[in-house]
């Protein structure tokens, strides 16, 4: 293995780390040359005494700097052998192979009314405590570094420019734009310049400005079952829902009715509720059907940062080479629900229509929020935040995995390989929905999803969600649901007529 022993890294003197720590000059030096390919993967760096001596810093900062980047998973230290760059950075942990370019797409109709309500007050969105069991689908926010993001706040206090404040800048700060752009770069495959970017308040947002650009009465054809207040925001709106089932390669294309449909939603990263991952193949005959239809897609990127495997998917978005395909994400998920920060990747003949849109609803995210998320991202926290939250709600997921072992034997999963919760399914003969009634009696909702399929019938299922909990909360309740599970388990079994020897 090939030692760098002089590193020609003029970073340390870039003006965009002015004020910054030695320490944090030495950590933003060494990842950016390593995400900019200057340091190649598993090659072996120097010494911390080597290249402390050469910077002309003290071993402890250089030492600190390097004991960072290794537990973000940019540096490997072996015993006996030295430091290397790691075999993966963590930016590329969502990399696809073939990212492509935004390109043009046929722009929305002109002259369509925008159908009505301006608001979303009929929703059905009542949120029930924050970190209950199996029931919030939601980040931790105890996982939060909370003084590193009090740092980027006031930074972006102090950054901020009157100008700024005069000026409303609809479609989001500049700033963040072009770090959302590179983020999407990195953890999605997504190529894409700032001027694609639009940022929003979150995913529910983001649907209400597309939904509101389709004419009254359109069909939005939606997964079966799906996202139920994206259901409502389309049925809010005046549409005509065409719900297409899903399998465990996601949307079923090939049952895709005609008349061509005004858009499709989809969630191909991880299907709310059933969390299955759209396959490669049912991607494919996706964007083909929508480029010969004329129809846009709307991607909901739902749970894929939080993915638990080693070759988790790419977005839709980063094989649409006929701009087909809105791209929806948000860090709501990532850092805490009140952030209210969230992003579109837009189709070009799109963009001026969704501007207007979202001037029309006066509804964007704070300034110094923005600013303080564009440092977070540019600064690599975002991703560091990821990467060790990723790894609590791993082990939280196992927590309940495990748990429910002990109660129910060989138990029926999908989804679990990904995001904030898994589908538990049942034994045929019982019915989910009681089961849900009597756990909610006893103090522990759950969704069963009978509750949230539209045509499709399904075998009886429960959903989980388990980010947002303690672990001790977790192993308590789930002992509490595995021991009334197998109860029901036990009578049905019961109940069955003995077969003749």
């Amino acid at each position: 293995m090939r030692t760098v022993r002089t590193l020609d890294i003029p970073l340390l003197d870039n003006p965009a780390f002015a004020g910054l720590t030695r320490q944090d000059l030495v950590y933003r030096s060494l990842r950016q040359a390593m995400t900019d390919g200057l340091l190649r993967l598993g090659v072996q760096v120097p010494s911390t005494r080597e290249l402390a001596a050469r910077w002309s810093l003290s071993r402890g900062t250089v030492e600190q700097a390097y004991e960072r980047l290794t537990i973000e998973g940019y540096l490997e230290r072996r015993q006996g052998a030295g430091t290397f760059v790691a075999a993966a950075l963590p930016e590329h942990f969502m990399l696809p192979d073939t990212p492509c370019r935004v390109g043009r797409a046929a722009p929305p109709q002109a002259g369509k009314p925008i159908p009505q309500p301006e608001t979303l007050g009929m929703l059905s969105c009542s949120p029930g405590p924050a970190r209950q069991a199996f029931i919030a689908r939601a980040a931790d926010p105890l996982l939060l570094d909370l003084a590193k993001w009090r740092q980027h706040l006031t930074r972006a206090t102090r950054e901020i420019q009157v100008e700024d404040m005069h000026l409303m800048q609809f479609g989001g700060l500049a700033r963040l734009r072009q770090a959302v752009a590179q983020y999407v770069k990195g953890v999605r495959g997504i190529e894409c310049d700032a001027d694609d970017v639009v940022i929003t308040t979150g995913i529910r947002q983001a649907i209400s400005l597309v939904a509101g650009l389709l004419p009254a009465g359109a069909t939005v054809a939606i997964e079966d079952p799906t996202y139920r207040q994206a259901r409502e925001i389309f049925e809010s709106r005046g549409l005509n829902l065409r719900p297409t089932a899903v399998d465990q390669e996601g949307l079923c294309v090939a049952t895709l009715d005609e008349p061509p449909c005004a858009a499709i939603y989809v969630t191909p990263a991880h299907q709310s509720p059933l969390g299955y991952t759209m396959s490669a193949t049912r991607r494919a005959a996706l964007l083909d059907w929508a480029r010969r239809h004329g129809t846009l897609i709307i991607e909901d990127d739902y749970d894929s940062e939080y993915n638990y495997l080693k070759s988790p998917p790419p977005a839709l978005k980063s094989s649409d080479r006929d701009d087909h395909v809105l791209f929806c994400g948000s860090f709501n998920k990532l850092l805490y629900t009140s952030l209210r920060i969230g992003f579109m990747i837009v189709p070009k003949s799109w963009r001026p229509t969704l501007i207007q849109r979202l001037y029309a609803t006066g509804a964007h995210p704070g300034l110094i929020e923005q600013q303080a998320l564009a440092s977070m991202i540019e600064s690599g926290d975002l991703y560091a935040h990821i990467r060790q939250a990723r790894r609590i709600y791993q082990r939280r997921r196992d927590i309940v995995i495990q748990e429910l072992g002990r109660w129910i034997e060989r138990p029926r999963l999908s989804g679990e390989h990904c995001g904030f919760h898994f589908v538990l399914w049942l034994p045929a003969g019982l019915n989910d929905q009681d089961i849900a009634n009597e756990l909610k009696a006893q103090g522990l909702p759950v969704r069963p999803l009978s509750a949230l399929a539209l045509l499709g019938r399904y075998p009886p299922a429960l959903q989980l969600a388990f980010a947002s909990v303690s672990d001790e909360t977790l192993r308590q309740a789930t002992a509490r649901l595995g021991a009334l599970l197998k109860s029901h388990i036990d009578s049905l079994h019961s109940a069955l007529p003995l077969q003749p020897a």
